[in-house]
């Protein structure tokens, strides 16, 4: 799978109608371990936190989230891959369904191990 495609799944998956929640197995399947995340998980959270798969997990359903719904829709993006490596900073639109869209971005730095 290319770096853009990751990406791209990476945002559909993360993506759920109320009721639901994301599809975790096929998100955690784009990954190898261990992956690292250092992020807001929401716009308003105080601080950068860093965790595994797991711990994301946790903190992208609390607060009730799986009643409301939630989408990340990309936008601008920009890539610099050398060999095996790709860098990328995602620009995307978080969308709730009682508020309004909220713009962010992702950094994502991606290998290639062994063609995984």
């Amino acid at each position: 799978m290319s770096p853009e495609e990751v990406i791209d799944r990476s945002y559909e998956l993360i993506s759920f109608a109320a009721g639901g929640e994301p599809s975790w197995a096929e998100f955690r399947q784009l990954f190898t371990e261990p992956s690292t995340l250092a992020l807001r998980v929401f716009p308003d959270d105080p601080r950068i936190t860093v965790m595994n798969l797991d711990s994301y997990v946790v903190h992208q359903m609390r607060d009730g989230l799986s009643d409301e719904g939630y989408s990340e829709v990309p936008g601008e993006r920009t890539m610099t891959i050398v060999g095996d490596a790709a860098l990328v900073v995602q620009h995307f639109t978080i969308h709730y369904r009682d508020r309004p869209p909220v713009p962010a971005f992702d950094g994502y730095s991606l290998v290639r191990i062994d063609g995984a």
